[in-house]
């Protein structure tokens, strides 16, 4: 049976559960938050953000925290190489 995602009252800790799973001091920004709940609700996210903001953390969060990520998959799309390419030629 394939992953459904998780319903709203399993989400209750979030913050918590991200902050000891990455062994933070600090709490995720809300973006981060925001875009790791609505993935284990099991909703398509797009984040744009730049250079060094915390995309990783989005991408890796639900892979973290619920047992059944292998049932999930997470693509990442960056057009940096596409940029650099364009840079040299």
């Amino acid at each position: 049976k394939a992953w459904t995602g998780l319903r709203p009252k399993d989400l209750e800790g979030l913050n918590k559960k991200i902050r000891e799973k990455f062994n933070w001091a600090h709490s995720p920004r809300e973006f981060q938050l925001e875009a790791i709940k609505a993935q284990l609700l099991h909703k398509y996210v797009l984040v744009h953000a730049g250079t060094g903001s915390g995309k990783t953390t989005i991408a890796a969060g639900p892979h973290a925290l619920v047992d059944k990520s292998k049932e999930m998959v997470t693509f990442m799309v960056s057009p940096l190489l596409a940029f650099q390419e364009e840079q040299v030629s």
